[in-house]
């Protein structure tokens, strides 16, 4: 990854995509700055679902600098951070690392805090046979 991501930085190519399973990570350079993302969801989420990944964002910011951003066509969620032009490589990956591992927290925790979607019905003790 050091390789690829330091092969980019030298070529001045304006995007490198890369791929973590099915999950894609991306760098973008914008005028003197560089923009990182990371995928969050693949699709649209409605307003509820979106709500509860918004809430995640207060005490997110605390510990990472990465932001929530929708995606204008798919409507998928990225967190996405800006780093300032010329940097190196070590510190690239440093912020990569940071994003990514902020985008694990997110997931886990949304994974957490998500309603069950079971129902459990009670069950009467004196219908159990033993």
């Amino acid at each position: 990854m050091r390789g690829l991501i330091s092969d980019w930085l030298n070529s001045r190519q304006a995007q490198l995509s890369v791929f973590e399973g099915d999950d894609e990570i991306i760098l973008k350079h914008q005028g003197d700055t560089l923009l990182l993302g990371a995928q969050l969801t693949s699709t649209r989420s409605d307003n509820p679902v979106l709500q509860r990944w918004m809430r995640l964002g207060a005490a997110s910011l605390n510990h990472f600098h990465g932001a929530l951003a929708q995606k204008a066509d798919s409507g998928a969620l990225w967190l996405i951070q800006s780093v300032r032009g010329g940097q190196g490589v070590t510190d690239v990956l440093a912020c990569l690392e940071a994003l990514l591992n902020q985008r694990d927290t997110w997931r886990a925790t949304f994974a957490r805090l998500a309603p069950a979607t079971e129902h459990l019905k009670p069950t009467s003790l004196r219908s159990l046979s033993y």
